[in-house]
């Protein structure tokens, strides 16, 4: 019993892997914009050039935005402080995540390069749907193999 809910849950799990990455990046026309100040900007592996992950808090809003993008260099990231009036393109309201920042009009993180992290998550997610797929095949055939066997020893 359970292999079959361990094969069941794994289905499950990759419909929902599944379901979050067929969602394209949305068209920069159909994002939401807003200005804000920024209040806080926290960076995954602060000693790297390159940080893996930065995530933003502006004024106004609850919510931790992040940017799916690789940062074009440390300059980038340090320009962009607290206290900084930027505007902003986002989901807002979906997955929180920032697709362009202009600060003073120049473009600080580009909608391309956001394009491209979105694109980088989504392919690796399938690695995981694999995964579970094969876990969920193997436990049925697991339990498919224990049942046959079953009603053999009760022939038999």
């Amino acid at each position: 019993m359970g292999i079959f809910v361990i094969s069941i849950g794994s289905l499950v799990a990759a419909g929902i892997v599944i379901s979050r990455n067929v969602t394209s990046i949305p068209s920069l026309d159909r994002l939401k914009t807003f200005e804000a100040l920024i209040t806080s900007v926290a960076a995954s592996r602060p000693e790297s050039p390159e940080p893996s992950k930065i995530e933003f808090r502006f004024s106004g809003k609850s919510a931790v935005y992040s940017y799916p993008g690789s940062f074009p260099s440390r300059r980038v990231l340090d320009s962009l402080r607290p206290g900084d009036r930027v505007r902003v393109w986002s989901d807002v309201g979906e997955t929180y995540s920032l697709f362009q920042v202009e600060k003073d009009g120049a473009v600080m993180l580009s909608y391309a390069d956001a394009a491209e992290g979105w694109r980088d998550q989504k392919r690796s997610s399938w690695i995981y749907v694999a995964v579970l797929f094969a876990i969920a095949v193997m436990g049925f055939v697991s339990l498919s193999t224990f049942r046959l066997g079953a009603r053999e020893d009760i022939r038999g």
